[in-house]
């Protein structure tokens, strides 16, 4: 059990029924050209083998009585995997339009309190690879991105695909990610590994 900071539970306090706090984004995965496609349940094992590395994305909020104080983080114990994995697909004939409105459906909605705060959706019949980017004449060959980190969160990934390519930026507390070195060297066989995995389908 760990209380919130003040700082994340003012991020709690600016939810109201028409605007919400949290962040999402949108990955487009290429269909292998041999091998097994990705499914719901491989999504879901993929998830459910990693969640061990990741233990707030199994806790839950606890609210104090009459709101006394800031709320706790607590570990759900009717946890549901299934709840947070989810499937859907684009109607025919699959569009950047209907991605673009289906994505911003999912992220209109508030997400349910009395479960870990996240939620993860297959989207099948998306459009293929998007045109190249161009900047002030150049194509665009990366974007790494840079994101804050809040009070109390010690590290920041921030992932975004452009040109064929995953970029990672990364932003650490040094004082409580010591270590962030080791973490992104981690993150770059993990990433080998997946995509040797997809390979071999």
């Amino acid at each position: 059990m760990r209380q919130l900071t003040g700082l994340d539970a003012a991020f709690l306090a600016l939810d109201s029924s028409t605007a919400y706090g949290h962040v999402g984004s949108v990955s487009v995965l290429e269909q292998p050209e041999s091998g097994e496609s990705l499914t719901l349940d491989r999504l879901t094992d993929l998830v459910a083998s990693r969640l061990h590395l990741i233990p707030p994305f199994r806790h839950r909020l606890v609210e104090v009585p009459f709101g006394l104080d800031q709320p706790y983080w607590i570990d759900d114990s009717e946890f549901d995997i299934e709840f947070h994995v989810r499937e859907l697909a684009l109607s025919a004939p699959g569009d950047d339009r209907q991605l673009a409105v289906q994505s911003a459906r999912l992220h209109a909605r508030p997400l349910d309190r009395r479960r870990p705060l996240w939620e993860t959706y297959l989207i099948s019949n998306v459009p293929g690879p998007a045109a190249d980017l161009y900047m002030c004449g150049a194509q665009l060959d990366a974007v790494y991105p840079l994101s804050a980190i809040a009070d109390g969160q010690g590290l920041n990934l921030t992932v975004l695909g452009s040109n064929g390519k995953l970029n990672f930026g990364a932003l650490a507390d040094r004082d409580l990610v010591p270590d962030v070195d080791v973490i992104i060297d981690a993150l770059k066989d993990e990433l080998a590994a997946l995509t040797d995995a997809v390979a071999a389908g």
